[in-house]
């Protein structure tokens, strides 16, 4: 976005690495992230891969550009949120720290128009986490396609455990039922 800018030796490494760097206006004020819908509007390329820079793949993404899809994303194997408000399920849920798209600027407007429509999933207030993730899974529900576990490692995932801190927490605020079904997954 914008609002965020880069020391100029950052800058400046990035672009001698051959990266292009495109500024773009914030989409949400206060809400950074969803400021990735703007990759829907690179439509000079036919596929984009979006990662995080705290995402350790551990498998060949290759398959990611082998089957063209409209939006593919990593499966979150602990999310809640997206289970609660969209109704998907565990095995189908999405982190937005690794997923590819094929631009289009008729869905970036599609996108934008679903971010007013349903603020419920796009802001960081309700979904009590980063909004595009649970607003990009319940905006492709249905169409996308999820990969599994296997592609990237969270670190996060040792919290969720069977009797971890998150599991423990997660039972005071959420059917046990649910959070049990997450640390068994995990």
């Amino acid at each position: 976005g914008t609002h965020t800018h880069l020391p100029p030796e950052s800058e400046e490494a990035l672009l001698k690495d051959g990266m292009k760097i495109f500024p773009v206006p914030p989409i949400q004020l206060g809400i950074p992230t969803t400021d990735k819908l703007h990759a829907w509007r690179l439509t000079n390329y036919s596929r984009i891969m979006f990662l995080d820079a705290d995402v350790m793949i551990v498998a060949s993404l290759d398959d990611a550009f082998q089957h063209i899809r409209e939006f593919t994303i990593a499966a979150h194997p602990y999310d809640m949120v997206q289970g609660d408000m969209c109704g998907i399920p565990l095995l189908h849920r999405g982190v937005t720290g690794l997923f590819t798209l094929q631009p289009s600027a008729r869905t970036f407007i599609q996108l934008l128009r679903h971010t007013r429509a349903r603020p419920d999933l796009w802001d960081v207030t309700n979904t009590k986490h980063t909004p595009e993730q649970t607003g990009l899974s319940c905006y492709f529900q249905g169409v996308s396609h999820t990969w599994p576990c296997s592609f990237l490692f969270d670190i996060g995932n040792g919290r969720h455990v069977r009797d971890s801190q998150h599991h423990i927490g997660c039972k005071r605020f959420r059917d046990p039922r649910v959070c049990d079904e997450v640390a068994t997954h995990i």
